[in-house]
């Protein structure tokens, strides 16, 4: 990817789990965006709420939001030309944490159409069958659909922690 091929100052998608993989999503999609001086919006998409607990406040979802926010602030901070000292500021001029529930494949697509993102940047993991029958199959299926450029973060290897 350049900067040609994606307007300086677009919008960059991280589609991002909760997990510790997430930072090396988030790295990619900040370094990209330090480079061509873009805002990065964070993703996370976690399955649908059962019916019977619509109603209900969805306490795994605050604490998804949270994680992501701290994990988008220390993305932010480790880019050298732009971290400032404070975590809060951090965190506010990172760009948007949103968390949706949903099928991740067209909450992805939604999302990236929604933000009019020209990037989308999402992890798969090289490896055993398993994982790219389910995760990987994610990526491929953004990989194939996207209506914007994608980079695809290689996560750990078959096996790894």
């Amino acid at each position: 990817l350049s900067g040609e091929q994606i307007s300086l100052g677009g919008r960059i998608l991280a589609a991002v789990d909760a997990g510790p993989d997430s930072s090396d999503v988030l790295a990619a999609a900040f370094a990209l965006a330090d480079a061509w001086g873009s805002e990065v919006v964070a993703l996370n998409v976690e399955p649908p709420q059962p019916i019977g607990e619509l109603a209900q406040p969805r306490v795994e979802t605050m604490r998804r939001a949270e994680i992501l926010t701290r994990a988008v602030s220390a993305a932010w901070s480790a880019q050298p030309a732009t971290a400032p000292s404070d975590p809060g500021a951090a965190a506010e001029a990172a760009g948007d944490v949103i968390v949706r529930q949903g099928e991740p494949v067209r909450e992805i697509l939604r999302a990236a159409h929604e933000e009019r993102a020209e990037l989308v940047v999402i992890g798969y993991r090289r490896g055993s069958s398993t994982n790219r029958a389910v995760l990987g199959s994610v990526a491929s299926r953004i990989l194939g659909r996207a209506g914007c450029a994608v980079l695809a973060v290689p996560l750990g290897t078959a096996g790894a922690a």
